[in-house]
């Protein structure tokens, strides 16, 4: 079964997904109030294994934002770039692990304002810093080693003018880090494409092929050292999600949950994968 068209969301409609999200300043200070603790670290942000009430709003949480540092090389001496980087939390965990200086742009007021204040509580303001925008409507400059975009550029229906734009942030010998959801091939069944086409409405996303995004990669300049098919923990992250939903349902949003589980149930069908990438503009 073929799928019909690739949905195409206006930016009003992308900010509405957060509202409400679970993972944000007030959830993360409830969490954080009964520990007493005078100093917060990014750390105390970014893991939590009991519930996942943490900074980082992407599947695989804190390791994930590790793994791909490792797979690009990120090192004390780079600029990053975290194009659409929420309330901030894969900005901080490199800043705080790798020395970098990290600076994220952000649609939404509210994450914004968020991945201010928990920048500041976890004293790394002056190498994290963040800019409400548009990433679409900015005009780039090459002034960053790496651009990073974790679980966040599926908002977009065109991966290629996205990948220019990153590639336009570089500069010479820079890297672009790249994870998201892709699909893994076209529905098969009236099933897989009534849970993609509810998952593209929860999470206002585009969903295209690996393919095609790695041809955005080389369309942009950008030499693909790493591809790494990382769906099976892509699974397991939505299995544990929908697992602590069940066990606390007030805790999450409905239509969160819902999303989780058309995820899961389309990763396990092999309908969606989860990929990894890093471009090199050489």
């Amino acid at each position: 079964m073929t799928r019909k068209r690739v949905r195409h969301f206006t930016p009003e409609e992308v900010l509405e997904v957060y509202e409400g999200h679970p993972l944000r300043l007030e959830t993360l200070k409830q969490r954080l109030a009964g520990e007493h603790k005078t100093r917060l670290t990014e750390d105390d942000l970014a893991f939590d294994e009991e519930r996942e009430i943490t900074d980082q709003n992407h599947v695989g949480g804190a390791p994930f934002v590790l793994e791909l540092a490792e797979a690009c090389g990120v090192r004390p001496s780079d600029h990053v770039l975290d194009l659409g980087s929420g309330i901030g939390g894969p900005a901080r965990l490199l800043a705080s692990r790798y020395g970098c200086r990290v600076h994220g742009v952000d649609l939404n007021p509210q994450r914004h304002s968020d991945a201010m204040e928990l920048t500041r509580l976890t004293g790394l303001e002056t190498t994290v810093t963040f800019t409400c925008a548009d990433i679409m409507a900015l005009t780039p400059e090459p002034a960053y080693s790496v651009v990073w975009g974790q679980n966040s550029w599926i908002h977009t229906a065109d991966p290629v003018r996205l990948l220019e734009l990153a590639s336009g942030w570089l500069i010479a010998g820079g890297r672009v880090a790249f994870e998201d959801t892709c699909l893994g091939r076209d529905p098969g069944s009236l099933q897989e494409e009534n849970w993609l086409d509810t998952l593209s409405d929860v999470w206002r996303s585009s969903f295209v092929s690996a393919e095609k995004w790695r041809d955005a990669f080389v369309s942009a300049g950008l030499r693909v050292v790493v591809e790494v098919d990382v769906t099976t923990p892509f699974i397991e992250h939505y299995q544990k999600f929908t697992q602590l939903a069940s066990e606390s349902p007030d805790s999450y949003p409905a239509h969160e949950v819902v999303g989780w589980r058309c995820a899961r149930h389309l990763g396990e069908a092999g309908a969606l994968c989860f990929m990894r990438l890093v471009g090199v503009k050489d």
